[in-house]
């Protein structure tokens, strides 16, 4: 980024700034040292990665792809021997075919685009088509919002789970992408009349747009833009603001340092758009609902009536709609969704092009900066850290080419989310190696994980390293691994209210409060977190305290792992070791670590566990404490070698292969990892 000389209207930008609070891939070869001089493995010209294991490589896969841990160390090690006999891209594209990859990212998918998972009955919760297919997103896809979605001939309804459902199968991210927003402000209520209220709430939707879709804040983009930027220098040691180039920001509002935020938010119009009607005899308080209009693409009314394109009247704000070109004052969504179908469009067709001033076309931009945003906050769900600091640029060179790679990655394959996914997930950075496996290879990589490491004073420590790429696993992720590890019904990720009736107020459930609890975003009031607190750290204790599921009734528990391990282990010692195995996929138990059980069980290990639950459930209480079941980031040591002496029923290496050998077998061909 080059930083011209600074001009006093720069320092007052930059005085504005600071009271805002502005402030292609390939697969790596693992269980070694990789010296990276290539273009295709983006963000390590020139660095040296001691990159992860095989089975660590497995174990992460696993985890994002299947959203949970590998349930023990059979499983682990017959995914291990799978992932070698196919390859990685088989293997990877295999588990991306599984039901459990719609059902993990779905969740992942709501917080990338910051989708409430709480919501008017009907439309944020609810499933309305019978079965996952690619036919709603393909009509999506070559539709506008004036169209019905039809089956048999007859309209047919959907919501929010169908269209995200749906474009996971077709794998295309672009119709989600286009009717989110509509599926947002369909779920908007507010006092209509206050016209206040009204610019509130198109500020809120317009600034998750900014967040979600764009990475660019317009209150920020006067001291920052692809242009220029005050943290810029012709120095590249000393530049601070890595653009991917092109105008971008010029082609959304005419200048590269925005425009007008009221300009903007009118295309996030919601009152005169969306269609309301007033209920009276409301409960406790009068009430504005939905009223009848239109429903874009056929969508459920839950998600909203609209007024027809040609018959939306002035905005009651008076505010001139602009975004890549103006509309007036009654700008809507309906031109914002046009806007991206183009963009997408043109990108799909002919990539990125920029002039030789580096002029880009308006909807191209905004495809292009969508795609970019996207692929950033799907690393970040994967790795827990972004690529962007608060001005919304990479800091250094390694995080720009990381989100331009990943970009094209994405636009390039059709806007394809398992594109995506695989190259994020087989790049070096994202399988390290433990530091005690890599000798004097620590302190070598690239300030991706934190940029800031560069100001630290002794300059051995100014690189990451693999300790900067520790983080919590995602919230929905522990939750579910927890939840199928011990054999527990899968908790509710989404809570749906009527907004009239419930006004004053309703009751979740304890694994909804929990949810929310460790982190996971569930409204815009609920924003969620990654990282660790006490507040989490209590929530969880409080509900895993007895290792029961939190919705269970008192007294009323349903068969679970543990009553599988009470019934069938031979002895004590091996339901211990069984029940480690299976939440943490590590049956190594030595003496020190049985004597520290010991309290907790209450009972001599060459015991029969038959009359032993209580103190099973007291040790799984602390292992659901355990760090290898919370963090993800630097790999564990391998286990799969070493399997348990026993297994219970289900979790053995036949049942596993059983499980897994349909997906992996070609045209009946035997596998020589799981022979039949």
């Amino acid at each position: 980024m080059t930083s011209n000389v600074r001009r006093p209207l720069e320092l007052v930008l930059y005085s504005l700034c600071v009271l805002l609070g502005c402030s292609e891939t390939v697969a790596p070869s693992y269980g070694g040292s990789v010296t990276v001089t290539t273009r295709a493995e983006a963000g390590l010209e020139g660095a040296t990665v001691c990159v992860g294991s095989d089975e660590a490589f497995v174990r992460r896969a696993v985890t994002h792809l299947l959203g949970r841990r590998v349930l023990g160390t059979a499983e682990l090690q017959v995914l291990l021997d799978l992932y070698r006999e196919v390859g990685p891209d088989r293997w990877l594209d295999a588990l991306m075919e599984t039901p459990e990859f719609i059902d993990t990212w779905e969740q992942a998918l709501r917080d990338v685009l910051i989708i409430p998972r709480m919501g008017p009955v009907g439309c944020r919760g609810t499933q309305l088509l019978s079965e996952d297919g690619p036919e709603l997103a393909e009509f999506l896809l070559e539709n506008g919002p004036e169209a019905t979605f039809t089956r048999d001939g007859a309209a047919t309804p959907f919501a929010t789970r169908d269209v995200i459902r749906s474009t996971l199968v077709l794998d295309d991210m672009t119709p989600l992408l286009r009717v989110e927003p509509f599926m947002r402000a369909g779920t908007t209520f507010f006092e209509v009349e206050d016209v206040n209220d009204e610019i509130d709430n198109r500020r809120i939707n317009a600034s998750v747009f900014e967040r979600a879709y764009l990475n660019r804040r317009l209150d920020c983009m006067q001291c920052h833009n692809s242009e220029y930027s005050i943290t810029g220098s012709d120095d590249p040691a000393k530049d601070r603001t890595w653009e991917i180039p092109g105008h971008f920001e010029r082609a959304l509002f005419e200048a590269p340092v925005g425009r007008a935020v009221a300009d903007f938010d009118a295309l996030f119009r919601i009152n005169g758009v969306k269609i309301f009607k007033f209920v009276a005899d409301a409960p406790n308080k009068a009430f504005w609902q939905n009223g009848d209009g239109v429903s874009p693409w056929g969508l459920s009314k839950a998600c909203g009536q609209f007024a027809k394109p040609g018959e939306i009247e002035t905005d009651p704000a008076g505010s001139d709609g602009f975004f890549v070109k103006g509309f007036g004052k009654t700008a809507s969504l309906y031109d914002l969704e046009a806007v991206m179908r183009q963009g997408f469009a043109a990108l799909r067709e002919r990539g990125l092009e920029r002039g030789p001033d580096l002029a880009v076309e308006g909807s191209l931009a905004t495809a292009w900066l969508i795609s970019a945003a996207f692929s950033e906050r799907v690393f970040e769900h994967i790795t827990g850290r972004r690529l962007t600091v608060a001005h919304a640029f990479p800091r250094n060179k390694a995080q720009r080419d990381l989100i331009e790679s990943f970009a094209r990655t994405f636009s390039e394959s059709g806007f394809s989310l398992r594109a995506l996914v695989k190259a994020i997930l087989q790049h070096p950075l994202v399988n390290l190696g433990a530091p005690a496996d890599c000798g004097d290879a620590v302190y070598t990589l690239p300030a991706v994980f934190d940029p800031f490491t560069p100001a630290e004073e002794d300059p051995s420590l100014r690189p990451n390293s693999a300790g900067d790429a520790v983080v919590r696993v995602p919230p929905i992720i522990l939750l579910r691994s927890v939840h199928l590890a011990l054999g527990w019904p899968l908790p509710t990720h989404e809570f749906e209210f009527d907004p009239v009736k419930q006004f004053e107020g309703f009751t979740v459930s304890p694994s909804f409060i929990l949810m929310r609890d460790i982190g996971t975003f569930v409204t815009d009031a609920e924003l969620g977190f990654r990282g660790a607190s006490l507040q989490e750290a209590l929530a969880w204790e409080h509900a895993m305290g007895t290792c029961t599921p939190p919705d269970a009734p008192a007294g009323d528990l349903a068969p679970d792992f543990i009553t599988t391990l009470v019934a069938e282990a031979p002895t004590l010692r091996d339901a211990v070791i069984a029940l480690k195995d299976r939440l943490l996929a590590d049956p190594v138990v030595d003496d020190e670590e049985l004597a520290l059980m010991a309290p907790l069980l209450g009972a001599p290990l060459s015991s029969t566990p038959g009359a032993h639950e209580p103190g099973l459930r007291r040790l799984c209480v602390a292992l659901l404490r355990a760090a290898d079941l919370h963090l993800e980031g630097a790999p564990t040591l391998d286990r799969a070698a070493l399997p348990p002496p026993w297994a219970p029923s289900g979790a053995d290496r036949a049942a596993w292969c059983a499980r897994w050998r349909p997906l992996f077998s070609a045209e009946g061909k035997p596998l020589a990892s799981c022979p039949p």
